[in-house]
Formats: structure tokens, sequence, C-alpha cells
């Protein structure tokens, strides 16, 4: 999801394609090669490394934490004042989607395709992971039904990026989003800003 930002906000990068299918991001050889050197760094994706300020460089894992660092030194347009009830409410939604929609999307992923271990695969967890799930869009449809364009503010922001990628994920793997269904105001609110350049730029990517 940090690229979508990036392609938002026309941050110069370079991207390191890194294919978690093949384990790529668990190898030391591949992260060497990369000049990616931090103790927190055991495989992550996506990973930030900005060396823009040789003075203090910068590696950083986990996707809401690069999209908030992008967002307050790249792209304030993006974000809010840190001092202001929309921040708080833009983090509070960050939270609430990598925590209830992220963590059991993971947790499906880990449970069928992703290469871990046959023995650590326990498939009976997925409807408990499809029930969070349910649960958590049910909380989203009651803020978003009364047809707001953004969840916070009049602007769209970082928050709009994290769970607009959470539900795309949702609709392509875990199925408990029917795209077809423009009722569904989650599905309008999705479409519309999967509209967006940044998105389309970001999503040929994958």
């Amino acid at each position: 999801m940090p690229s979508w930002l990036i392609h938002e906000a026309n941050i110069p990068v370079e991207f390191i394609k890194c294919d978690v299918t093949k384990g790529e991001g668990h190898n030391p050889q591949f992260a060497m090669d990369h000049g990616i050197s931090h103790p927190l760094y055991k495989g992550s994706v996506p990973c930030l490394v900005d060396n823009t300020d040789p003075q203090h460089p910068i590696t950083l894992t986990e996707a809401g934490a690069i999209c908030n660092y992008l967002a307050g030194k790249y792209a304030p347009q993006f974000t809010f004042s840190n001092d202001t009830a929309h921040f708080a409410n833009m983090l509070r939604y960050i939270f609430f989607s990598f925590s209830e929609l992220e963590a059991p999307l993971w947790n499906i992923v880990h449970h069928t395709w992703l290469p871990i271990p046959a023995e650590k695969k326990v498939p009976q967890v997925i409807p408990t992971d499809e029930w969070r799930l349910t649960n958590a869009l049910t909380v989203l449809r009651g803020d978003l039904k009364d047809g707001r364009e953004f969840l916070v503010g009049d602007k769209f922001t970082i928050a709009d990026i994290v769970v607009a990628f959470h539900l795309g994920w949702a609709a392509r793997s875990a199925h408990i989003l029917d795209m077809n269904n423009d009722e569904d105001c989650l599905i309008s609110w999705l479409k519309r800003h999967q509209q967006r350049e940044g998105y389309k730029k970001y999503s040929a990517m994958e």
C-alpha cells in the first residue's frame, strides 16, 4: 500500500520487487544485495530505505508506519496536522484496518497458500477469521452508509489508502465482499477510490 501513496504523491523512489511466494524476503542475501540492514528486518514486505539525509538514514518496515512517514515527510496533503481531531481519527481508521482487517486476512493467507511449513497450517481457523472480517466490515458500513467520499474530513488521506487496500484484499482473497454489489456502500466507496490515477499506477505494478 505505500506504493499507492508513492504514486499519488509522485515521490521519486526505486522499487525493488520481492516475491514472498518464493521466500525472497527471508533470504539474508536478498537483504544484503539491496542494502537493507536493520535489526527489525526479518523479511518484512514492504520495507523502505530512505538515505536522502545521509546524517539520518532510515530503514523502516510495517506498511502503516511507512505510509505515515512518507506522508509526513514528502506528502503532507495526504495527512493532517498531528494535533488535530482529524489526525486522531485518521489513525483510528488505520489502526482498525490493520488489526481488524489485515490480521485475519494474513491468517487466511498463512493457512492456505503462503509457503510456511505444512504442519503449521491450521485451515480449521479460517471460518473464525472470516467471521472477524464480517464483523469489521459491518463496523465500516456503519460509517460509510452516510455516503461520505473520504473516511476523515474532506480530503483523500492515507486512511483511505489503507482501508481501501484491505477491502480490495478481502474481495480478492477472502471472498467476503461482492465487487458486483454496487448497493453495498463499501463496494461503491472502494470502487470510487480504485478509479484514482494513483491506484491505477500502483495496481499496474502488481
